[in-house]
């Protein structure tokens, strides 16, 4: 059987997985860090610790409609493709929640992220038009998270096989996003987010975030990782934040149809390219 990151066996004692951040194919997403191992060494069992990664869904509560279902005990089952999901941070399912109307859930739950890496590496901009049928898509560039879209097919089944048992929970859709707001929606979220596009190393993408923190008399400080010359006037973190993710996500959009100004392009698609010339 294995051992979960997030979950403490044979009476071991363990401390609670940090989040940290990591680029995988230009794709900044959200991971939890192998949980730190705490009881004599001869204790540690050999069975490998799994990295976990946070999946967000909003969805209606009508049960005909629903995509995921939770069991009572946490176990994720999804009834039917495609299938449209948030990864690693909470941002996209609260946009999407925003908007919604009548009554809906937010679905969480994690997946193994060595197993999730296959379709990760596999996945192509929504635009992209010589993808290969089924092929799961980055989704919604313009608007804030990081969302991909899963087809009916064999990697929805890879993805199936990748979620991890029991980690299921099912939130109400404002109770979600007063909780979860509180947190992607602060100085230290946007602090971060800062951070992670800066280590693009793009140059047009640096100009934008240091012309859109400017525009909020903000200026990132590099190498304290900080902001200086705050401005008095109170910032929006929501809106700064959700023009920052259009400036991610466009950078990210581009490196997977390996348009010019993408950073690394993705050779699947660069040898498309210099295949038409």
């Amino acid at each position: 059987m294995q051992q979960h990151a997030h979950a403490a066996a044979g009476g071991e004692s363990r401390s609670v997985a940090d989040a940290v951040s990591r680029q995988r194919g230009g794709i900044a997403v959200q991971r939890r860090a192998p949980v730190a191992q705490m009881a004599p060494l001869a204790l540690v069992p050999s069975t490998p610790v799994v990295q976990l990664l946070k999946i967000y869904r909003v969805q209606d509560n009508d049960a005909e409609k629903k995509r995921l279902t939770i069991s009572d005990t946490g176990d994720v089952t999804v009834n039917k493709g495609p299938l449209n999901i948030s990864i690693g941070v909470p941002d996209h399912a609260l946009y999407y929640a925003a908007g919604a109307r009548g009554n809906f859930d937010v679905v969480e739950f994690e997946v193994d992220d060595d197993k999730y890496k296959e379709i990760a590496e596999a996945v192509a901009s929504q635009s992209d038009k010589e993808r290969a049928e089924g092929t799961p898509t980055f989704n919604d560039a313009t608007k804030p998270g990081h969302k991909i879209e899963i087809p009916e097919g064999p990697w929805l089944e890879k993805f199936k096989a990748a979620i991890v048992a029991g980690t299921g929970k099912v939130t109400g859709g404002p109770a979600f996003a007063e909780k979860a707001g509180a947190i992607a929606f602060s100085e230290k979220a946007v602090l971060s987010f800062v951070s992670q596009i800066f280590d693009f190393g793009d140059k047009a993408a640096d100009r934008q975030v240091a012309k859109a923190l400017k525009e909020n008399g903000l200026e990132y400080d590099e190498d304290s990782g900080k902001f200086v010359n705050e401005s008095a006037t109170k910032v929006d973190w929501k809106e700064l934040k959700a023009r920052l993710w259009q400036i991610h996500n466009n950078y990210i959009d581009k490196n997977l149809r390996g348009a010019e100004g993408g950073g690394k392009v993705d050779k699947k698609h660069a040898s498309k390219k210099k295949d038409k010339k």
